[in-house]
Protein backbone atom coordinates (compact mmCIF):
# COMPACT_ATOMS: atom_id res chain seq x y z
CA UNK A 1 0.00 0.00 0.00
CA UNK A 2 2.72 2.32 0.59
CA UNK A 3 5.58 0.93 -1.31
CA UNK A 4 6.72 4.12 -2.57
CA UNK A 5 7.14 5.17 1.07
CA UNK A 6 8.63 1.96 2.30
CA UNK A 7 11.14 2.65 -0.12
CA UNK A 8 12.12 5.91 1.30
CA UNK A 9 12.25 4.70 4.49
CA UNK A 10 14.94 2.07 3.65
CA UNK A 11 16.49 4.97 2.14
CA UNK A 12 16.77 6.76 5.03
CA UNK A 13 17.69 3.89 7.41
CA UNK A 14 20.83 3.71 4.56
CA UNK A 15 21.77 7.29 5.18
CA UNK A 16 21.81 6.71 8.86
CA UNK A 17 24.40 3.92 8.55
CA UNK A 18 26.28 6.22 6.32
CA UNK A 19 26.17 8.67 9.54
CA UNK A 20 24.54 11.49 7.73
CA UNK A 21 24.17 13.82 10.64
CA UNK A 22 21.00 15.51 9.77
CA UNK A 23 19.62 11.78 10.27
CA UNK A 24 21.29 10.51 12.75
CA UNK A 25 19.59 12.67 15.70
CA UNK A 26 16.16 11.55 14.19
CA UNK A 27 13.95 8.06 14.70
CA UNK A 28 12.72 7.58 11.27
CA UNK A 29 9.26 6.00 11.07
CA UNK A 30 8.48 2.13 11.18
CA UNK A 31 6.04 1.23 8.77
CA UNK A 32 2.91 0.88 9.61
CA UNK A 33 2.25 3.85 11.82
CA UNK A 34 -1.06 4.76 10.52
CA UNK A 35 -3.05 4.64 13.77
CA UNK A 36 -2.07 6.01 17.36
CA UNK A 37 -1.13 2.55 18.65
CA UNK A 38 1.08 1.67 15.92
CA UNK A 39 2.55 5.27 16.49
CA UNK A 40 6.63 5.40 15.94
CA UNK A 41 8.30 6.52 19.21
CA UNK A 42 10.89 9.61 19.45
CA UNK A 43 12.40 11.66 22.18
CA UNK A 44 13.24 15.12 22.83
CA UNK A 45 16.85 14.67 21.32
CA UNK A 46 16.18 12.33 18.61
CA UNK A 47 12.63 13.72 16.30
CA UNK A 48 10.59 11.78 14.17
CA UNK A 49 11.32 11.41 10.86
CA UNK A 50 9.00 10.58 7.79
CA UNK A 51 7.41 11.31 4.70
CA UNK A 52 3.86 11.29 3.20
CA UNK A 53 3.51 9.10 0.57
CA UNK A 54 0.13 9.69 -1.22
CA UNK A 55 -2.86 12.38 -0.51
CA UNK A 56 -4.63 9.66 1.94
CA UNK A 57 -1.41 9.22 4.12
CA UNK A 58 -1.02 9.49 8.12
CA UNK A 59 1.68 9.07 10.35
CA UNK A 60 1.74 8.88 13.75
CA UNK A 61 4.57 9.34 16.37
CA UNK A 62 4.53 9.32 19.93
CA UNK A 63 6.57 10.97 22.67
CA UNK A 64 7.17 10.42 26.23
CA UNK A 65 7.37 14.43 28.30
CA UNK A 66 8.09 12.36 32.20
CA UNK A 67 6.08 12.97 35.17
CA UNK A 68 6.84 16.84 35.34
CA UNK A 69 4.46 19.81 34.69
CA UNK A 70 6.01 21.63 31.74
CA UNK A 71 5.37 23.92 28.95
CA UNK A 72 5.98 21.51 25.40
CA UNK A 73 6.16 23.36 21.84
CA UNK A 74 5.32 21.08 19.28
CA UNK A 75 7.31 21.97 16.16
CA UNK A 76 7.58 20.49 12.15
CA UNK A 77 10.52 21.34 9.76
CA UNK A 78 10.63 20.54 5.87
CA UNK A 79 12.55 21.96 3.10
CA UNK A 80 10.43 24.59 2.87
CA UNK A 81 10.65 24.61 -1.04
CA UNK A 82 6.95 24.41 -1.75
CA UNK A 83 4.03 27.31 -2.41
CA UNK A 84 2.02 29.28 -0.01
CA UNK A 85 -0.57 26.75 0.68
CA UNK A 86 -0.96 24.28 3.48
CA UNK A 87 1.08 21.04 2.94
CA UNK A 88 0.59 19.33 6.56
CA UNK A 89 -1.98 19.26 8.85
CA UNK A 90 -0.59 18.19 12.36
CA UNK A 91 -2.36 17.33 15.86
CA UNK A 92 -1.25 16.65 19.24
CA UNK A 93 -3.13 14.08 21.45
CA UNK A 94 -3.02 13.18 24.91
CA UNK A 95 -3.09 9.14 25.82
CA UNK A 96 -6.57 8.98 26.01
CA UNK A 97 -6.77 8.75 22.41
CA UNK A 98 -5.97 5.17 22.57
CA UNK A 99 -9.30 3.98 24.52
CA UNK A 100 -11.32 7.06 23.27
CA UNK A 101 -10.44 8.15 19.73
CA UNK A 102 -9.86 11.90 18.24
CA UNK A 103 -12.00 14.11 20.29
CA UNK A 104 -11.70 17.84 21.14
CA UNK A 105 -11.00 17.20 25.16
CA UNK A 106 -7.52 14.43 23.97
CA UNK A 107 -6.14 16.98 21.73
CA UNK A 108 -3.96 19.16 22.89
CA UNK A 109 -2.63 20.81 19.95
CA UNK A 110 -2.71 21.73 16.30
CA UNK A 111 -1.48 23.75 13.58
CA UNK A 112 -0.80 23.64 9.51
CA UNK A 113 2.27 24.45 7.99
CA UNK A 114 2.83 25.71 4.74
CA UNK A 115 4.99 24.53 1.64
CA UNK A 116 7.04 27.44 1.98
CA UNK A 117 7.75 27.45 5.52
CA UNK A 118 10.50 25.89 6.63
CA UNK A 119 9.45 25.54 10.53
CA UNK A 120 6.35 25.38 12.08
CA UNK A 121 5.46 25.49 16.05
CA UNK A 122 2.39 25.33 18.24
CA UNK A 123 1.64 27.79 20.72
CA UNK A 124 3.57 26.52 24.05
CA UNK A 125 1.08 24.00 25.69
CA UNK A 126 1.13 23.34 29.49
CA UNK A 127 0.91 19.63 29.76
CA UNK A 128 1.40 17.41 33.25
CA UNK A 129 3.63 15.08 31.69
CA UNK A 130 3.16 11.45 29.86
CA UNK A 131 2.69 10.10 26.54
CA UNK A 132 1.36 11.76 23.99
CA UNK A 133 0.73 11.31 20.09
CA UNK A 134 1.49 13.32 16.62
CA UNK A 135 -0.60 12.99 13.69
CA UNK A 136 0.60 13.97 10.70
CA UNK A 137 -1.84 14.17 7.72
CA UNK A 138 -1.60 16.20 4.37
CA UNK A 139 -3.48 19.43 3.64
CA UNK A 140 -4.86 21.01 0.57
CA UNK A 141 -1.49 19.93 -1.63
CA UNK A 142 0.12 16.62 -1.63
CA UNK A 143 4.01 16.26 -1.56
CA UNK A 144 6.63 13.56 -0.92
CA UNK A 145 8.36 15.82 1.41
CA UNK A 146 10.64 14.66 3.71
CA UNK A 147 9.71 15.85 6.89
CA UNK A 148 10.56 16.14 10.92
CA UNK A 149 8.64 16.30 14.00
CA UNK A 150 10.03 17.15 17.40
CA UNK A 151 8.98 18.77 20.71
CA UNK A 152 10.81 20.72 23.40
CA UNK A 153 9.62 20.80 26.95
CA UNK A 154 10.30 23.72 29.58
CA UNK A 155 10.17 21.78 33.10
CA UNK A 156 11.76 24.84 34.81
CA UNK A 157 8.52 26.15 35.94
CA UNK A 158 7.10 26.62 39.16
CA UNK A 159 4.45 23.85 39.30
CA UNK A 160 2.66 21.64 41.50
CA UNK A 161 3.80 17.78 42.65
CA UNK A 162 1.71 15.74 42.78
CA UNK A 163 0.13 13.94 45.64
CA UNK A 164 -0.42 17.69 46.52
CA UNK A 165 -4.41 16.94 47.26
CA UNK A 166 -4.07 17.42 51.13
CA UNK A 167 -3.13 20.69 53.15
CA UNK A 168 -0.36 18.25 54.54
CA UNK A 169 1.03 17.76 50.70
CA UNK A 170 0.50 21.03 49.56
CA UNK A 171 2.87 22.82 47.22
CA UNK A 172 4.51 25.87 48.92
CA UNK A 173 4.11 29.14 47.09
CA UNK A 174 7.18 31.32 47.68
CA UNK A 175 7.96 34.70 47.45
CA UNK A 176 4.90 36.45 49.28
CA UNK A 177 6.46 38.59 51.59
CA UNK A 178 4.80 42.22 50.41
CA UNK A 179 5.64 41.05 46.77
CA UNK A 180 4.13 38.93 44.34
CA UNK A 181 5.35 34.92 44.03
CA UNK A 182 6.14 33.79 40.61
CA UNK A 183 3.45 32.09 38.56
CA UNK A 184 2.75 28.48 39.17
CA UNK A 185 1.44 25.71 36.70
CA UNK A 186 -0.85 23.16 37.56
CA UNK A 187 -3.29 20.96 36.16
CA UNK A 188 -6.28 19.16 37.97
CA UNK A 189 -7.53 15.57 36.85
CA UNK A 190 -11.41 15.43 36.84
CA UNK A 191 -13.69 12.73 35.88
CA UNK A 192 -17.29 12.42 35.83
CA UNK A 193 -17.47 9.11 37.22
CA UNK A 194 -14.87 10.52 41.05
CA UNK A 195 -14.57 12.91 43.03
CA UNK A 196 -11.64 14.58 41.04
CA UNK A 197 -8.07 15.82 41.44
CA UNK A 198 -7.39 18.46 44.30
CA UNK A 199 -4.40 20.44 44.33
CA UNK A 200 -3.59 22.37 47.80
CA UNK A 201 -0.86 25.55 47.63
CA UNK A 202 0.69 27.12 51.09
CA UNK A 203 1.87 30.57 51.28
CA UNK A 204 3.04 32.63 54.11
CA UNK A 205 1.51 36.04 54.66
CA UNK A 206 2.52 39.15 56.52
CA UNK A 207 -0.24 40.79 58.82
CA UNK A 208 -1.99 42.70 56.05
CA UNK A 209 -3.64 41.28 52.72
CA UNK A 210 -3.46 38.87 49.88
CA UNK A 211 -4.99 38.87 46.29
CA UNK A 212 -4.63 35.45 44.13
CA UNK A 213 -4.58 36.07 40.58
CA UNK A 214 -6.00 32.79 38.51
CA UNK A 215 -5.78 32.17 35.00
CA UNK A 216 -8.03 29.48 33.34
CA UNK A 217 -6.18 27.41 30.72
CA UNK A 218 -8.54 24.99 29.78
CA UNK A 219 -11.89 26.03 27.06
CA UNK A 220 -15.20 24.88 29.20
CA UNK A 221 -13.75 23.91 32.17
CA UNK A 222 -15.45 25.29 35.48
CA UNK A 223 -12.32 26.08 37.67
CA UNK A 224 -13.09 26.35 42.07
CA UNK A 225 -10.54 28.27 43.92
CA UNK A 226 -10.68 28.47 47.58
CA UNK A 227 -8.45 29.84 50.29
CA UNK A 228 -8.25 28.94 54.04
CA UNK A 229 -6.68 30.19 57.36
CA UNK A 230 -6.38 28.62 60.49
CA UNK A 231 -7.39 30.55 63.40
CA UNK A 232 -7.02 28.08 65.95
CA UNK A 233 -10.18 26.53 66.79
CA UNK A 234 -9.23 23.13 66.49
CA UNK A 235 -6.91 23.88 63.99
CA UNK A 236 -9.83 23.24 61.37
CA UNK A 237 -9.23 25.40 58.15
CA UNK A 238 -11.62 28.27 57.48
CA UNK A 239 -12.57 29.24 54.50
CA UNK A 240 -11.77 32.98 54.08
CA UNK A 241 -12.45 33.26 49.80
CA UNK A 242 -13.42 31.69 47.34
CA UNK A 243 -14.38 32.41 43.17
CA UNK A 244 -15.02 30.48 40.23
CA UNK A 245 -12.80 30.91 36.63
CA UNK A 246 -14.35 29.73 33.31
CA UNK A 247 -13.47 30.37 30.11
CA UNK A 248 -15.51 29.73 26.78
CA UNK A 249 -12.84 30.04 24.26
CA UNK A 250 -9.14 29.40 23.45
CA UNK A 251 -8.16 31.81 25.71
CA UNK A 252 -7.07 32.57 28.64
CA UNK A 253 -9.78 34.03 31.33
CA UNK A 254 -8.19 35.96 34.21
CA UNK A 255 -9.36 37.02 37.38
CA UNK A 256 -8.31 38.22 40.52
CA UNK A 257 -9.19 37.89 43.76
CA UNK A 258 -10.82 40.49 46.61
CA UNK A 259 -7.64 41.54 48.92
CA UNK A 260 -8.17 39.32 51.69
CA UNK A 261 -7.33 40.85 55.19
CA UNK A 262 -5.11 39.00 57.12
CA UNK A 263 -3.47 38.78 60.69
CA UNK A 264 0.55 37.05 59.69
CA UNK A 265 0.73 33.27 59.07
CA UNK A 266 0.09 30.17 56.93
CA UNK A 267 -2.88 30.18 54.30
CA UNK A 268 -3.65 27.49 51.43
CA UNK A 269 -5.24 27.70 48.05
CA UNK A 270 -7.15 24.83 47.27
CA UNK A 271 -7.87 24.28 42.86
CA UNK A 272 -10.85 22.19 41.96
CA UNK A 273 -12.66 21.82 38.23
CA UNK A 274 -15.87 20.46 37.19
CA UNK A 275 -15.81 17.36 35.32
CA UNK A 276 -17.41 19.54 32.67
CA UNK A 277 -20.47 17.06 31.82
CA UNK A 278 -21.94 17.94 28.42
CA UNK A 279 -25.73 16.92 28.10
CA UNK A 280 -27.84 16.03 25.05
CA UNK A 281 -31.16 17.96 24.35
CA UNK A 282 -32.45 15.08 26.48
CA UNK A 283 -30.97 15.89 29.30
CA UNK A 284 -28.83 12.70 29.10
CA UNK A 285 -24.90 12.24 29.43
CA UNK A 286 -23.07 12.61 25.78
CA UNK A 287 -20.02 11.18 26.99
CA UNK A 288 -20.21 10.15 31.15
CA UNK A 289 -16.85 9.29 31.01
CA UNK A 290 -14.96 11.87 30.39
CA UNK A 291 -11.93 12.41 31.95
CA UNK A 292 -9.01 15.28 31.45
CA UNK A 293 -6.78 17.84 32.41
CA UNK A 294 -7.80 20.90 33.84
CA UNK A 295 -4.55 23.57 33.48
CA UNK A 296 -3.90 26.73 34.80
CA UNK A 297 -1.93 28.53 36.30
CA UNK A 298 -1.98 31.35 39.93
CA UNK A 299 0.44 33.75 41.73
CA UNK A 300 -0.06 35.33 45.42
CA UNK A 301 0.54 39.07 46.30
CA UNK A 302 0.47 39.63 49.85
CA UNK A 303 1.02 42.72 51.31
CA UNK A 304 2.07 44.48 54.72
CA UNK A 305 -0.79 46.73 55.95
CA UNK A 306 -1.96 46.72 59.71
CA UNK A 307 -5.36 48.77 58.56
CA UNK A 308 -6.57 45.65 56.89
CA UNK A 309 -9.61 43.56 58.87
CA UNK A 310 -8.29 40.56 59.50
CA UNK A 311 -9.95 36.71 58.92
CA UNK A 312 -11.61 34.94 59.93
CA UNK A 313 -14.16 37.82 61.02
CA UNK A 314 -17.45 36.17 59.95
CA UNK A 315 -18.55 35.80 63.49
CA UNK A 316 -18.49 38.38 66.22
CA UNK A 317 -16.32 36.16 68.47
CA UNK A 318 -13.46 37.50 66.01
CA UNK A 319 -14.55 40.62 65.05
CA UNK A 320 -11.61 42.94 63.82
CA UNK A 321 -11.47 45.91 66.19
CA UNK A 322 -11.99 49.54 65.08
CA UNK A 323 -9.74 52.35 65.41
CA UNK A 324 -11.71 55.75 65.88
CA UNK A 325 -10.42 58.40 63.26
CA UNK A 326 -8.31 55.20 61.47
CA UNK A 327 -9.52 53.87 57.75
CA UNK A 328 -9.80 50.38 57.73
CA UNK A 329 -9.61 47.95 54.20
CA UNK A 330 -11.81 45.50 53.92
CA UNK A 331 -13.26 42.66 51.56
CA UNK A 332 -16.14 40.85 51.05
CA UNK A 333 -13.94 38.01 49.42
CA UNK A 334 -17.07 35.06 48.65
CA UNK A 335 -20.30 35.24 47.98
CA UNK A 336 -21.68 34.05 51.75
CA UNK A 337 -18.77 35.94 53.33
CA UNK A 338 -19.98 38.40 56.33
CA UNK A 339 -17.20 40.65 57.86
CA UNK A 340 -17.56 41.89 62.12
CA UNK A 341 -15.97 44.83 63.19
CA UNK A 342 -16.47 45.74 67.02
CA UNK A 343 -16.69 49.08 68.21
CA UNK A 344 -16.19 50.11 71.42
CA UNK A 345 -18.18 53.55 72.92
CA UNK A 346 -16.51 54.76 75.91
CA UNK A 347 -18.02 58.19 76.43
CA UNK A 348 -22.44 58.49 75.63
CA UNK A 349 -21.92 62.14 75.64
CA UNK A 350 -19.87 62.30 72.60
CA UNK A 351 -21.27 61.65 69.13
CA UNK A 352 -19.96 58.44 66.47
CA UNK A 353 -20.60 58.64 62.66
CA UNK A 354 -19.71 55.83 60.68
CA UNK A 355 -18.54 55.98 57.05
CA UNK A 356 -18.67 53.23 54.24
CA UNK A 357 -17.46 53.27 50.86
CA UNK A 358 -16.63 50.96 47.87
CA UNK A 359 -13.17 51.18 46.32
CA UNK A 360 -13.49 52.41 42.77
CA UNK A 361 -10.36 51.17 41.72
CA UNK A 362 -11.19 46.98 42.32
CA UNK A 363 -15.20 47.04 42.03
CA UNK A 364 -17.78 47.45 39.13
CA UNK A 365 -19.83 50.14 39.02
CA UNK A 366 -22.96 47.83 40.45
CA UNK A 367 -20.91 46.57 43.55
CA UNK A 368 -23.20 47.11 46.80
CA UNK A 369 -23.03 45.76 50.60
CA UNK A 370 -25.44 45.73 53.51
CA UNK A 371 -24.78 46.89 56.63
CA UNK A 372 -26.16 46.20 59.81
CA UNK A 373 -25.26 47.40 63.35
CA UNK A 374 -25.83 45.20 66.59
CA UNK A 375 -25.70 45.70 70.37
CA UNK A 376 -23.41 43.75 72.70
CA UNK A 377 -25.20 40.74 71.86
CA UNK A 378 -25.05 40.36 68.20
CA UNK A 379 -28.81 41.31 68.06
CA UNK A 380 -29.58 44.11 65.18
CA UNK A 381 -30.56 47.91 66.19
CA UNK A 382 -33.79 49.10 64.86
CA UNK A 383 -32.64 51.68 63.40
CA UNK A 384 -29.51 50.47 62.18
CA UNK A 385 -30.67 46.93 59.58
CA UNK A 386 -30.37 46.45 56.27
CA UNK A 387 -28.79 50.04 55.53
CA UNK A 388 -27.17 49.23 52.01
CA UNK A 389 -24.13 51.16 50.79
CA UNK A 390 -23.14 50.73 46.70
CA UNK A 391 -20.33 52.62 44.27
CA UNK A 392 -22.05 55.88 43.60
CA UNK A 393 -21.70 57.97 47.40
CA UNK A 394 -20.21 56.45 50.91
CA UNK A 395 -22.78 55.70 53.11
CA UNK A 396 -22.72 57.76 56.72
CA UNK A 397 -24.70 57.07 59.68
CA UNK A 398 -24.69 59.02 62.61
CA UNK A 399 -24.17 57.49 66.10
CA UNK A 400 -25.45 59.39 68.11
CA UNK A 401 -27.86 58.20 70.61
CA UNK A 402 -25.43 55.47 71.22
CA UNK A 403 -25.07 54.57 75.02
CA UNK A 404 -21.15 53.74 76.75
CA UNK A 405 -20.72 49.95 75.73
CA UNK A 406 -19.77 47.25 72.92
CA UNK A 407 -21.16 47.51 69.49
CA UNK A 408 -20.90 45.50 66.52
CA UNK A 409 -21.27 46.13 62.78
CA UNK A 410 -21.79 43.24 60.55
CA UNK A 411 -21.12 44.00 56.55
CA UNK A 412 -22.16 41.42 53.89
CA UNK A 413 -22.20 41.61 49.93
CA UNK A 414 -25.37 42.31 48.27
CA UNK A 415 -25.20 42.84 44.45
CA UNK A 416 -21.93 41.11 44.05
CA UNK A 417 -20.30 38.20 44.90
CA UNK A 418 -16.98 40.03 46.13
CA UNK A 419 -15.51 43.19 46.63
CA UNK A 420 -13.26 45.72 48.88
CA UNK A 421 -14.69 48.33 50.77
CA UNK A 422 -13.33 51.14 53.57
CA UNK A 423 -15.07 51.47 56.97
CA UNK A 424 -14.28 54.26 59.78
CA UNK A 425 -15.77 55.63 62.63
CA UNK A 426 -15.07 59.06 64.03
CA UNK A 427 -16.11 60.62 67.85
CA UNK A 428 -16.59 63.92 68.61
CA UNK A 429 -18.25 66.04 71.34
CA UNK A 430 -21.96 66.20 70.93
CA UNK A 431 -23.27 69.59 69.59
CA UNK A 432 -20.03 70.18 67.54
CA UNK A 433 -18.66 69.10 63.83
CA UNK A 434 -16.81 66.32 63.35
CA UNK A 435 -13.07 66.83 62.08
CA UNK A 436 -14.13 66.77 57.88
CA UNK A 437 -11.28 64.87 55.67
CA UNK A 438 -9.09 66.89 53.20
CA UNK A 439 -5.87 69.20 53.86
CA UNK A 440 -5.54 72.14 55.56
CA UNK A 441 -7.95 74.51 54.06
CA UNK A 442 -10.18 72.12 52.31
CA UNK A 443 -10.95 71.09 56.72
CA UNK A 444 -11.11 74.80 57.24
CA UNK A 445 -14.02 75.64 54.47
CA UNK A 446 -15.53 72.22 55.63
CA UNK A 447 -16.11 74.13 58.95
CA UNK A 448 -17.04 77.73 57.80
CA UNK A 449 -20.04 75.85 55.82
CA UNK A 450 -20.68 73.92 58.53
CA UNK A 451 -21.50 76.85 60.62
CA UNK A 452 -25.66 77.83 61.58
CA UNK A 453 -25.42 80.34 59.50
CA UNK A 454 -28.92 80.71 58.98
CA UNK A 455 -29.36 80.93 62.84
CA UNK A 456 -26.34 84.09 62.87
CA UNK A 457 -28.76 85.95 60.14
CA UNK A 458 -31.56 86.12 62.11
CA UNK A 459 -30.14 86.80 65.25
CA UNK A 460 -28.30 89.42 63.66
CA UNK A 461 -25.37 87.52 64.48
CA UNK A 462 -25.40 87.74 68.14
CA UNK A 463 -25.60 83.51 67.69
CA UNK A 464 -22.14 83.64 65.86
CA UNK A 465 -20.52 85.97 69.01
CA UNK A 466 -22.11 83.14 71.09
CA UNK A 467 -20.40 80.31 68.85
CA UNK A 468 -16.85 81.76 68.91
CA UNK A 469 -16.75 82.52 72.66
CA UNK A 470 -18.38 79.57 74.08
CA UNK A 471 -19.97 78.87 77.59
CA UNK A 472 -17.63 79.89 80.41
CA UNK A 473 -16.90 83.53 81.31
CA UNK A 474 -20.09 84.96 79.98
CA UNK A 475 -21.82 88.41 81.37
CA UNK A 476 -25.21 89.88 81.50
CA UNK A 477 -24.80 92.83 78.80
CA UNK A 478 -28.23 93.60 78.51
CA UNK A 479 -29.67 93.30 82.08
CA UNK A 480 -32.69 90.87 81.27
CA UNK A 481 -30.95 88.29 83.68
CA UNK A 482 -29.69 86.08 80.72
CA UNK A 483 -25.97 85.80 79.95
CA UNK A 484 -25.31 86.99 76.27
CA UNK A 485 -21.51 87.46 75.67
CA UNK A 486 -18.21 86.17 77.11
CA UNK A 487 -16.29 88.39 78.59
CA UNK A 488 -15.68 91.22 76.19
CA UNK A 489 -16.25 90.71 72.24
CA UNK A 490 -12.64 91.59 71.50
CA UNK A 491 -11.48 88.73 73.85
CA UNK A 492 -13.50 86.51 71.50
CA UNK A 493 -11.65 87.70 69.19
CA UNK A 494 -8.07 87.83 70.87
CA UNK A 495 -8.67 83.76 71.29
CA UNK A 496 -9.81 83.00 67.96
CA UNK A 497 -6.62 85.31 65.69
CA UNK A 498 -4.18 84.97 68.68
CA UNK A 499 -0.72 84.91 66.39
CA UNK A 500 -0.02 81.29 67.50
CA UNK A 501 0.44 78.61 64.47
CA UNK A 502 -0.14 75.36 66.88
CA UNK A 503 -3.27 77.01 67.84
CA UNK A 504 -4.67 77.98 65.03
CA UNK A 505 -3.51 74.36 63.74
CA UNK A 506 -5.59 72.74 66.72
CA UNK A 507 -8.37 74.43 66.03
CA UNK A 508 -8.89 73.38 62.22
CA UNK A 509 -7.41 69.31 62.90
Amino acid sequence: MKTAKKLLSVLLVVLMAFGCASVALADTETEPNETAAEATSFTIAAPGKGVLATFDDVDWYKVNLGTSMGLATFSFTHDGAGTDQIYFKVSVFDDSVLTKGETDKNKVASFSVKGNHKKTSSSPVLIPGGDYYVKVETGTVSMTYEYQVSVSLDANLNTETEDNNDKSNADEIVGTNNSTSPVYYGAVDYSSTSDGDIDFYKFQAPTGYFQIDFAALVPGVKYTVSAYSIPGVNYEPQEICKFTVTTEDNGEEFYSSAEVGVSAGTYFIKVTADNCRHKNEDGHEENPSVTSNANYKLRVYAKSDSSTEAEYNDVKEYATPLTLGKAMFASISKSNDIDYFKLSVKDSDRAYKLTVYGSADSNPDTASWKVNILDSDANAIDDYKNITVDMSKPLEIDLNTFNAGTYYIQVTGNSVSTGNYVIKTEAYNSGATPTPDGNFFQRVWARIKALPWADFWNNNFRELVLHLGGESGQIDLNGDGRPDFNTGTFKVLYDLFQLSIGTIIKIFN
